[in-house]
């Protein structure tokens, strides 16, 4: 039998920046996961509102906007006081994506985009989107990784 079919092998479902992330979980106090992860929440919304203002000239309607929605709307606000870690990558994301559009750099975006797919694997998807993105415009990937001299 092969490990990966193997229902006893091991298999760790979080990353284990995770575990050291919740440490004061237990020197601290008990609710320290949700303050956390409710405390990232609202940063991935600055971030948000940042980078939707980037994108419409300082509207600062629409920058207050995209916070509301993300501040409250049901799902994500209840998913970040159960104490579930998903804040952390939607954090990542929206850094990686104001990164590559608002201060046009690259390996910042790629940084926050490799720890976001280590802390978990959907966000690999966001690669081919931002390398075509990237792709499309004179000064993208493409010209980058193929530029003479």
């Amino acid at each position: 039998r092969t490990p990966l079919l193997d229902a006893e092998a091991t298999r760790y479902r979080y990353t284990p920046l995770l575990a050291y992330l919740l440490l004061p979980n237990i020197w601290l106090h008990r609710a320290w996961g949700k303050v956390l992860f409710s405390s990232l929440d609202i940063a991935a919304a600055l971030v948000l509102q940042r980078w939707t203002r980037a994108h419409t000239d300082g509207d600062a309607t629409i920058g207050r906007a995209a916070l509301c929605l993300w501040l409250f709307n049901p799902f994500c606000f209840t998913i970040s006081t159960r104490g579930s870690g998903e804040s952390v990558v939607v954090l990542l994301l929206y850094g990686c994506f104001y990164a590559l559009h608002v201060r046009r750099s690259l390996v910042l975006a790629g940084i926050l985009l490799g720890v976001a797919a280590h802390w978990r694997v959907y966000p690999i998807v966001y690669g081919l989107p931002i390398l075509l993105q990237l792709g499309c415009n004179r000064r993208g990937l493409w010209r980058l990784l193929h530029a003479d001299g």
